[in-house]
């Protein structure tokens, strides 16, 4: 068995953040929900972007962020403006995320 070890960095409603280091190898895990309130939001966004800045290496985020991207990721109610998506797309772009599609 190697040696690892698991220690969480943060966490409240919203999120749990684990740095990990297995086989020598630093790795960060957030496990997240992002707030269902629009208005709150934003402040999820600006704690991942404050860890981010503290971060080298691999960083994996999962979970519900409560937020998309652009229109197209919808079905059904009203379009939102296109300005609607920045704060969220900006986080992303801040912390170097890329998205991982599924289906």
């Amino acid at each position: 068995m190697n040696d690892s070890e698991v220690d969480i960095g943060f966490s409240n409603d919203r999120m749990i953040d684990v740095e990990a280091k297995v086989e020598g190898h630093r790795v960060y895990i957030t496990f997240m929900y992002g707030d269902p309130v629009v208005e709150y939001r934003e402040n999820v966004w600006e704690r991942l972007m404050r860890m981010s800045m503290n971060r080298s290496g691999v960083w994996l985020i999962m979970g519900d962020f409560n937020e998309i991207t652009n229109n197209g990721e919808k079905k059904g109610g009203r379009r939102r403006s296109d300005t609607s998506f920045l704060p969220f797309k900006n986080m992303l772009s801040c912390c170097g995320m890329i998205d991982f599609p599924f289906v």
